[in-house]
């Protein structure tokens, strides 16, 4: 067993440098934010860092009337972008490094406008322009108890334990939602993904009691693709009970937006009134 100057299992020159670049690169997103002690179940201080992650995620258009019947709170407004129909996501994440392990989650969410906008679709335009946007986490199915424990402690989050599986090869990205043994809900995607950064800014809207929180959820990608073509992420919908919860809103047969991120970082901010915005 031997070990490089760096301390490096098994590392020649070229894998330390890009171990080192990796740290470097790391250490600018997560350094230059302060972390305060929050006890909670399964971590110690917020904000929590996400050091690995992958994900992909489309949007689709649904019933509005479907969707309001989802919304918590009457000041949580559907994006509406054609009449009758506002928007719906879907996300799997991998999250291979983190605060709470590693695990994979299904994010179902409903972008919204929160407040008195007199058009919420504008309002979705605006934040979508700055790389941020709003959405009412409606279900979270997780892979472990630790990640549902601390979501639902720290915000409410609608965390649930449930068989999600994320698959990547040559041909796919895949993230499946098993109900009962079987396939419920699939999302897949050509897995190509281009070198460059970004970073995205998600506020993820839940309840605790009848009181809305807003959580910060910080991106940063480095290796990313958007797709343009609506054929180029897919749905499947199988017959579980989410899958049957799923297709009651009548969700659009391609996305109107996808996007895969094969290499990236995160972190979450603890929940806010939405008075403080």
């Amino acid at each position: 067993m031997s070990f490089c100057p760096q301390g490096h299992l098994y590392c020649g020159p070229r894998r330390c440098a890009a171990i080192d670049a990796m740290s470097a690169e790391q250490s600018s997103f997560f350094g230059s934010v302060r972390r305060f002690e929050r006890p909670g179940p399964g971590y110690a201080q917020v904000p929590l860092f996400f050091e690995s992650l992958s994900c992909l995620a489309a949007v689709f258009t649904a019933s509005r009337q479907r969707i309001l019947e989802l919304l918590p709170n009457r000041r949580m407004r559907p994006v509406e972008v054609m009449p009758g129909r506002c928007l719906l996501t879907i996300a799997g994440l991998q999250y291979r490094a983190s605060d709470l392990g590693a695990y994979n989650e299904l994010a179902l969410a409903v972008p919204i406008a929160y407040g008195a906008h007199p058009l919420p679709v504008l309002d979705a335009l605006r934040h979508g322009l700055a790389r941020a946007f709003n959405a009412y986490v409606w279900q979270l199915p997780v892979t472990t108890e630790q990640s549902r424990d601390a979501g639902v402690a720290l915000a409410g989050f609608p965390k649930s334990v449930a068989d999600v599986r994320f698959e990547v090869d040559d041909a796919r990205a895949r993230c499946t939602l098993f109900e009962d043994g079987a396939g419920s809900i699939g999302l897949s995607c050509d897995p190509g993904a281009a070198a460059g950064e970004r970073q995205l800014k998600a506020r993820a809207w839940t309840t605790m009691g009848e009181t809305p929180l807003v959580s910060t959820f910080v991106v940063r990608q480095t290796r990313y693709r958007d797709h343009y073509k609506r054929d180029a992420m897919q749905l499947e919908l199988g017959q579980g009970p989410l899958a049957q919860a799923v297709r009651r809103l009548e969700p659009s047969d391609r996305p109107i937006a996808s996007h895969w991120c094969k290499e990236g970082q995160a972190m979450l901010f603890g929940p806010r009134n939405p008075i403080d915005d």
